[in-house]
């Protein structure tokens, strides 16, 4: 089936109007013979035809032109109104000119009535499809215009929702930090500085990168490697969280902001950055369909009461918000042993 487009709509008019033209040449064929009797009658007829027709489209449709259902009643109105009016005023006419004899109710006599009458039938009935199909076409535009304008307003919606939940400073990381540094401004203030320091810049990440849908793989490494700091503050030295980074992922990826941030802080709330025996890892690298896929992984110290986690509702939205993005874009978290995974796909990857 084609679909409706404007175009298509112009050519079922053309034809329509061919159509109507034809069956209003037969239909008058049939008239004329009739009201040659008189030419008066014939021009009171036409003049009938083409008033109505003024009336409606000059006196009536310029108040309703906007409402289209109402409009193309008042189409079908005009029909039935040339209908009814045409047969009416033959009858009244042909009466009047001794072509119909009324000599009572059971004898009633139009010459050549019923072929005048039939042929009306014709251009009626495709005028009133036309206007159905018309109808139909025209909704049917509506409806994918409004379609459009509703995919429109959603996938804005859903930027916005990405972004609130992906642009926002881990609550995690924050008070975690801000603990830290109220122990440190007692025991060591020069490092509690430090790490006033190193939180401040991270705000500052998300303060500048807020409005943005995308940044580069170097850029988001900037606050990452701030974030690593501060969990050698948290968790000593021994913390560590390895980076591995495809040599066909360029730094100038682009990549969600904070997407390496919130995966960090994601995979750290189960802890044990600091276990040597199974290190901290995170690689980055590019698939051969152009995807990019970000896996780490990190021990555990209770598989059992990782499963059923809470703590998991962190890469949970994390998944939801890159979702919004793309459809394909998903997380996959799950645990073998002592070690806990998580790999992130992203599709649509810009350079």
């Amino acid at each position: 089936m084609i679909e409706p487009t404007m175009r298509n709509l112009w050519k079922r008019k053309v034809v329509s109007l061919l159509l109507y033209l034809v069956a209003l040449g037969i239909h008058v064929f049939n008239v004329i013979p009739f009201m040659v009797r008189g030419w008066k009658e014939f021009l009171t007829l036409l003049g009938f035809h083409i008033g109505t027709y003024l009336v409606t489209r000059y006196g009536v449709c310029p108040f309703i032109d906007r409402k289209t259902k109402r409009k193309l009643e008042w189409g079908l109105l005009l029909y039935l109104l040339v209908f009814v009016g045409d047969v009416l005023l033959m009858a009244l006419l042909s009466l009047a000119s001794g072509a119909m004899e009324f000599d009572g109710w059971n004898t009633l006599h139009v010459e050549n009535f019923w072929a005048v009458v039939l042929t009306l039938i014709g251009p009626i009935l495709l005028g009133g499809l036309f206007f159905a199909n018309r109808r139909h076409v025209i909704l049917k535009l509506e409806r994918d215009r409004e379609k459009r304008e509703f995919d429109k307003l959603t996938a804005e919606v859903n930027l916005l929702l990405h972004k609130l939940g992906q642009y926002r400073l881990p609550t995690h990381t924050l008070f975690a930090t801000l603990t830290i540094i109220m122990y440190l401004s007692r025991k060591d203030p020069a490092i509690a500085r430090s790490a006033i320091l190193l939180l401040g810049e991270i705000t500052r990440f998300y303060l500048i990168y807020n409005e943005e849908t995308y940044i580069s793989l170097a850029q988001e490494r900037e606050p990452l490697d701030k974030l690593l700091k501060i969990y050698k503050l948290r968790f000593g030295e021994e913390a560590e969280l390895l980076i591995k980074i495809d040599e066909r992922v360029p730094a100038t990826t682009k990549i969600p902001p904070g997407l390496l941030v919130n995966l960090a802080e994601g995979i750290s709330k189960h802890g044990l950055l600091t276990d040597p025996s199974c290190p901290a890892e995170l690689w980055i690298e590019r698939l051969s369909s152009g995807a990019l896929r970000i896996k780490s992984k990190n021990a555990i110290a209770d598989p059992d009461a990782s499963e059923d986690n809470p703590k998991r509702g962190q890469l949970t939205r994390l998944g939801e918000t890159i979702h919004f993005l793309h459809p394909e874009n998903r997380i996959h978290v799950w645990t073998e042993g002592h070690v806990f995974y998580v790999e992130i796909w992203l599709y649509e990857v810009f350079c």
